[in-house]
C-alpha cells in the first residue's frame, strides 16, 4: 500500500488495514508500523528518495549508532621537528 501511493501516513495504513478486516482496531501501534516500514526501506523518505531520484540507492548508514565512527580534523598534533642546520 505504501509503494501505491507512497504519500500516506502510518495511521491512514492502519485505518486502511483495519477497514479491510486484515487487522482488529488497536492491534497495530502507529510506532511500530513506522518502525518496521523503515527497516525494509518502506519509509515515507525512502519512496521519496526513489522517486525523486529514479534510482534505488540508500543512504549510507549503520544499523546500530556508534557502529561506525567518522572524523575530520582540521589541525594534527604538534610535531617538534629539530632546527635545520646551515
Amino acid at each position: 500500500m505504501r509503494r501505491e501511493v507512497p504519500g500516506r501516513s502510518v495511521a491512514q495504513l492502519i485505518q486502511i488495514l483495519e477497514w479491510e478486516g486484515r487487522i482488529t482496531p488497536g492491534q497495530v501501534n502507529r510506532s511500530t508500523l513506522q518502525e518496521r516500514l523503515m527497516a525494509r526501506g518502506y519509509s515515507s523518505r525512502h519512496l521519496r528518495m526513489y522517486a525523486e531520484s529514479g534510482v534505488a540507492a540508500r543512504r549510507f548508514q549503520q544499523r546500530h549508532r556508534n557502529q561506525l565512527w567518522q572524523s575530520d580534523l582540521k589541525y594534527g598534533p604538534y610535531l617538534p621537528l629539530a632546527k635545520a642546520e646551515r
